[in-house]
This record gives structure tokens, C-alpha cells and sequence, in this order.
């Protein structure tokens, strides 16, 4: 696990990439004035530099009889599509309001000019790892995608054919320019508190103290994997939603996140990415009795599987080998195990 500041942002990479990769806002204050105006987008080049040329149409009118789709029909259709890739949550908001929270961390991101732009948040939940794994034993050679070095890791490298295909299929037809963002992204420019635009956007509580979102149906068990930023006018920012967990459960995934740090974590190392990624797939248990202490009420079936799991918190390369040859993965040592059990609830 690392650990680092950066602009008075806490980026917890404990977990290693998109969907494990927790980012902090330092302070917890909700966004002032929200705008809860219509959002558009920006069109720009990803971190590897190459232009996202997917949805950077001119934008043009489509026809001189014709009517352009509302920001609300667009982040539907985004919705729509991004299901069918596994990225099963979807949410429009004003970016101008996520700007005004991060404004004092240097995280703002570009708007087009406009007074307010479009943003859709993407996330998914354990439906991502079907279509994940189905690429992957697709590929050649199996388990291997292209250009997965580029984006740390396979499932991040999924993400980004995902989102980059949704982008081309919904919004380039309409000549819409946008920019694209991802969450394993650490670069500066590029870095975005994805849980705090979750939070602010209504759709998962964010408990600063222990790292984690809570969605009212799927609880603590998805994720947040990339941003659309959409140059035209747009939809509400919902603002944060009530708090689903008790004082009691923040309190144990708090203590649960204590035992977990205190496990990785070893003061009189160097504490390399090597070195906390081997330790990691020693005690990814501990980690995971974090989202099970902040569980909501019929959540279970959102529960991620062992496997699922295992890989999201390890990152293992022999992990992810032997599901996607269909092996029975080990969930980790009766050591782990044991120590889970009373940390948890």
C-alpha cells in the first residue's frame, strides 16, 4: 500500500487501481453554492497523450429540421451504453460545483469556457467483472490486453476501451467534444477525487474517516472508474446524499482500517510498491472487513466474490491467471482469516 499528499489531497492507493483507488479530499466540508444548473464538456487529449478523438467531432448541427438531445436524454444514453460494458452506475452533475469543492486542492478540471458543463460520473459494481474476464480470455494471448502496461493493469486498460467506446458511440454522432478521466490517473491535471464527486453527485455517502462510499443499494461493494466531461449545457448537481450507516458501523470500519494499516504498514520499511504489494495479498482481508463493516441492508447480493475481491485489493497477476483459466482461487491465509474475523462485525 502507498500512501502520499499531494495538494492537500490524501490519495490512499492501497488497493492499487481504478476501483480500489481511494482519494481524499482533506477536508470533508460540503461544495459551496451549488450551482444546480444544466453542465457541458471539454475535449482534450488522455494521459497517454493520445487525443480522444472518439468524441472530439466539431460540433455541428446535425441537420437544419433537426432538434439536439437534452443533457438529461444524453447522460440516459450514456447510461444505457455503459451498462452494456459493465460500468453499471451513472450519474450526470454540473461541473462548475465538483470545481468549486476541490478549488482549494488545485484539482479543478477544464469546463470548455462555459458558465456550466456536463459531467457523468461512471462507476460499476460486480457485474464489471464478467465482461472484464470475457475480454480477457479473449485476447491474445489470453489474459493479456493491449496496451495494459500503459494504464497499470488490465482492469483499468478494460475501463478505457469501455469508456472511450461509449464516448464514440453516444457522443461523437452528435458532434459533442468531451474530455475523458479515469481513476487510476495520479498525474497532476489528470487526478480526480472521484469519491467526493461521487458524494457530491448524490449517488454514495462519502465517510472521509475510513476511505469508502456507501450507495443506498449496492452499500460499500462498487466502484468509480472514469469521468465524461461534456461540452454542453446540463443537468443538476443532486448534492450529498443522507448518511446510511450508523455511528456504531463508521466506528468498527474505522478500527477495521486502523488493523488493516497497521498490518501493511511496517514504520521501519521502505514500504515499496513491491514491498506492499507483497503484503498486501498476505492480509487483503483486512482490508475487505472495511466494506463489510459499513454493509447496508440487502446489499449481500452486491457482495464482490472472493476472487473479485482478492484481485481488486492485490492487484495479483496469478490471481487474475488462474480465473481466467477457470482454476479455484485460494481467499487468502487462515492467518488472514482468523485476524478478520474479530475485526470485523
Amino acid at each position: 500500500m502507498a500512501m502520499l499528499r499531494q495538494r492537500g489531497v490524501l490519495v490512499l492507493t492501497a488497493m492499487g487501481a481504478a476501483g480500489a483507488t481511494a482519494v481524499l479530499a482533506s477536508s470533508a466540508r460540503p461544495a459551496p453554492g451549488l450551482v444546480g444548473r444544466g453542465a457541458s464538456a471539454t475535449t482534450g487529449a488522455s494521459r497517454t497523450g493520445r487525443a480522444t478523438a472518439c468524441c472530439a467531432a466539431a460540433s455541428t448541427s446535425s441537420g437544419s429540421g433537426s432538434t439536439s438531445p437534452s443533457a438529461e436524454e444524453v447522460v440516459r444514453s450514456i447510461a444505457a451504453v455503459a451498462k452494456t460494458h459493465g460500468l453499471d452506475i451513472a450519474v450526470g452533475l454540473t461541473l462548475q460545483d465538483y470545481n468549486s469543492a476541490v478549488e482549494s486542492d488545485g484539482l479543478e478540471l477544464p469546463t470548455f469556457g462555459r458558465r456550466t458543463t456536463l459531467a457523468v460520473l461512471l462507476g460499476s459494481t460486480k457485474t464489471i467483472w464478467v465482461p472484464f474476464l470475457a475480454a480477457l480470455r479473449a485476447a491474445d494471448p489470453p489474459g493479456q490486453l493491449e496496451a495494459q502496461a500503459e494504464h497499470d493493469g488490465p482492469l483499468n486498460t478494460f475501463v478505457v476501451r469501455a469508456t472511450e467506446a461509449l464516448a464514440s458511440e453516444v457522443l461523437a454522432p452528435l458532434g459533442l467534444r468531451c474530455e475523458l478521466r479515469y481513476a487510476h490517473e495520479m498525474d497532476e491535471g489528470r487526478l480526480v477525487a472521484m469519491q467526493k464527486l461521487a458524494h457530491l453527485s448524490g449517488v454514495a455517502y462519502l465517510h472521509p474517516s475510513c476511505g469508502l462510499n456507501v450507495h443506498p443499494e449496492y452499500g460499500p461493494w462498487h466502484a468509480y472508474r472514469s469521468l465524461l466531461i461534456i461540452d454542453m449545457e446540463g443537468v443538476p448537481t443532486a448534492g450529498p446524499p443522507a448518511n446510511p450507516n450508523s455511528a456504531e458501523a463508521v466506528a468498527a470500519a474505522e478500527a477495521a482500517l486502523a488493523l488493516a494499516l497497521e498490518s501493511t504498514v511496517d514504520p521501519t520499511a521502505t514500504n515499496t510498491k513491491e514491498e506492499m504489494d507483497t503484503q498486501m495479498r498476505q492480509v487483503w482481508r483486512l482490508w475487505q472487513n472495511i466494506r463489510l463493516a459499513l454493509e447496508t441492508q440487502g446489499c449481500e447480493q452486491w457482495k464482490y466474490s472472493d476472487e473479485h475481491d482478492e484481485y481488486h485489493f492485490t492487484h495479483s497477476p496469478e490471481v487474475l491467471a488462474r480465473v481466467v483459466a477457470g482454476e479455484e482461487v485460494a481467499t487468502g491465509s487462515e492467518e488472514t482469516r482468523t485476524a478478520g474475523k474479530s475485526s470485523s462485525l
